[in-house]
């Protein structure tokens, strides 16, 4: 699956839930930190920056997800602001 289709696929699942404010699911946040992983033999910095982003992740709402991904799907060229903001810090853990 290709990471537009797997975008499309999360919005999708998203979308179905409830209206209310709930955890991200698990499913989700499994292909997020795949795709970040890059395959196979990822060096350990890249493996503690994605479970910097996952275990960061893992607090926001579905709401919050879906939101981002909208925004990552409308100008990919450009992160949304969340995920940038939570890409520095997890980035300045690993350089620590």
């Amino acid at each position: 699956m290709t990471k537009t289709a797997a975008t499309i696929f999360l919005l999708l699942a998203l979308s179905a839930a409830p209206a209310r404010a709930s955890d991200i699911p698990q499913f989700a946040l499994d292909k997020f930190y795949e795709n970040c992983l890059g395959g196979e033999g990822s060096d350990q910095a890249r493996v503690a920056y994605c479970h910097c982003m996952r275990d960061a992740m893992n607090g926001w709402s579905d709401n919050d997800f879906s939101t981002m991904l909208e925004e990552q799907m409308k100008n990919p060229s450009q992160p949304p602001a969340k995920l940038d903001a939570q890409a520095k810090i997890c980035v300045q853990k690993v350089l620590k």
